[in-house]
C-alpha cells in the first residue's frame, strides 16, 4: 500500500474512533514529528488531535469547522467517516508502516 493511502486509512481510523483513546494517544505520540505526504492529511491529523475525542457523528462537523479555521475551507471530510472502519489491528498496522517508512527514518535522523 502506498504512503498516502496508509495516511488516509489511519485518518479514517481516527475519525471512526477505532481503538479508542489508546490508539488515538499512540497515533498522537508516534506521528508528532511525522512528515505527511499531503498538507491536507497533516491538517486533518492536527485538527483531529486538537479536538476532543467524541462520537464520529459529532466529530465530522467539528472537524470541518476546525479545518476551516486552519485555512482549509470547504474541505469535504465526509469520505473519512463514510469509509468502512479499520479493525484495531489494521489501524495499528497502518501506524506501524507509516512510522517504519524509510522517509520517516531519514526525517528522524535529520531532527536528532
Amino acid at each position: 500500500m502506498n504512503v498516502p493511502t496508509l495516511e488516509r486509512n489511519l485518518l479514517c481510523a481516527l475519525c471512526h474512533g477505532t481503538g479508542g483513546v489508546k490508539f488515538r494517544e499512540s497515533a498522537s505520540l508516534g506521528l508528532r514529528e511525522y512528515s505527511w505526504t499531503e498538507a491536507l492529511h497533516q491538517a486533518i491529523f492536527e485538527a483531529l488531535m486538537a479536538l476532543p475525542s467524541t462520537l464520529p457523528e459529532n466529530l465530522q462537523a467539528l472537524l470541518a469547522s476546525k479545518l476551516t479555521r486552519m485555512g482549509f475551507p470547504d474541505t469535504e471530510c465526509g469520505s473519512l467517516f463514510a469509509s468502512n472502519p479499520l479493525s484495531v489491528a489494521q489501524a495499528n498496522e497502518c501506524l506501524r508502516q507509516l512510522l517504519a517508512h524509510p522517509a520517516q527514518a531519514k526525517s528522524r535522523q535529520g531532527n536528532a
